[in-house]
Formats: C-alpha cells, sequence, structure tokens
C-alpha cells in the first residue's frame, strides 16, 4: 500500500514537472524555506526542474524532502511513523504537531547548485538528526513494511551519490552531468 500511495504521488508529480523545468533550467544555485507537506510537495516539483534527468530524482528529492519534515522538523521517529500508518493517524498526527511548539517554528531549507561536474540538491531540518547508516542501504527485511525504504530508494534510484553530514540532519544528493551510456 505505501508503495502504492507513492507511486502515485510520483505521477501527479511528474505531470507538473513540466511546467516548471524550463524556469530552472535557468537556475544556478537557490535556497528554499519549507515547513509542511504541501510545501515540500510543491518544491519537489521545482527542484527537481534543476537536474537533467527530472523524472529520474523526483522520487528521490519527495522523500529526502518528506523525511526532513517527519522525522526531522516534527520528529516522529521509524517506530512512531510505523505506528500512526498502521492507525491512518499519520497526516493527522502531522497536522498537530505543525501546529505545536517546538515544532511549529521549525523549517527545513533546500538548497539546489549546479556546477560543472554535476547538480547537487542540499536538504537540511532543524531537527536533532539521526544514524543514517541503518536505512541508506537497501534491506529485504524492510520490503514488505510501511516505511524505512526512502533513503536506499532514493540512494539506488535518484541520485549518484547521496551523503549526511555527522549529525544526521543533512543530506546531499549528487548527479553527476557526464553522459550515461546508453546501450
Amino acid at each position: 500500500a505505501a508503495a502504492l500511495r507513492r507511486v502515485e504521488t510520483n505521477r501527479k508529480l511528474l505531470r507538473q514537472i513540466d511546467a516548471c523545468r524550463v524556469g530552472m533550467s535557468c537556475v544556478q544555485s537557490a535556497k528554499f524555506k519549507f515547513r509542511t507537506p504541501e510545501e515540500a510537495q510543491m518544491l519537489t516539483i521545482l527542484l527537481s526542474g534543476s537536474f537533467p534527468n527530472p523524472e529520474r530524482v523526483l522520487p528521490g528529492i519527495s522523500e529526502l524532502m518528506t523525511n526532513a519534515i517527519e522525522h526531522g522538523n516534527l520528529e516522529i521517529g521509524h517506530a512512531r511513523k510505523s505506528e500512526l500508518l498502521d492507525k491512518n493517524a499519520l497526516n493527522q498526527e502531522i497536522e498537530n504537531r505543525l501546529d505545536t511548539e517546538p515544532y511549529r517554528s521549525r523549517v527545513a531549507e533546500a538548497l539546489v547548485t549546479k556546477k560543472a561536474e554535476g547538480t547537487y540538491v542540499v536538504i537540511t531540518d532543524a531537527g536533532l538528526g539521526f544514524d543514517p547508516r541503518t536505512f541508506i542501504n537497501l534491506d529485504p527485511a524492510r520490503a514488505l513494511k510501511h516505511n524505512g525504504r526512502g533513503i536506499a530508494q532514493a540512494k539506488t534510484i535518484s541520485f549518484d551519490r547521496i551523503t549526511y553530514n555527522q549529525k544526521g540532519n543533512q543530506v546531499m544528493g549528487f548527479v553527476s552531468s557526464e553522459l550515461e551510456l546508453d546501450w
């Protein structure tokens, strides 16, 4: 069910990318702030348009921005998110926390930068951070779980490289400008 929700969300986002692609192709570097899932979704579309293959990076940017809000700024841990998904209560919990201190004043940032070697997106949240090593690689044990696959999927599918800062509240996704071989 989680995978189907993500596919449907990505389909909706992909339809909107073309509108942003031309404008974002002119941007060399831009910094954005976001706080809500709706803001993150709109920024995902915009930021994807900065990359050579927006369709490729869209799901990865979406996952990383969602994580910045849910796990970072709102401090909804992995286990708690699983419980909330089981009860179909995640969206309500997000709304509640967005209106409650200390979460209400927290914002995340997204920076997109194009350089000769490729395009970078850096997403920073105001949370306590975490150890990404548990989630950075695909784990068959999480294949049928509600959550816990997003970072590994972003690393595997969307980006050539993903790195986190030591604290675990900032992630950098990179896509090389070198052309991929077309066999």
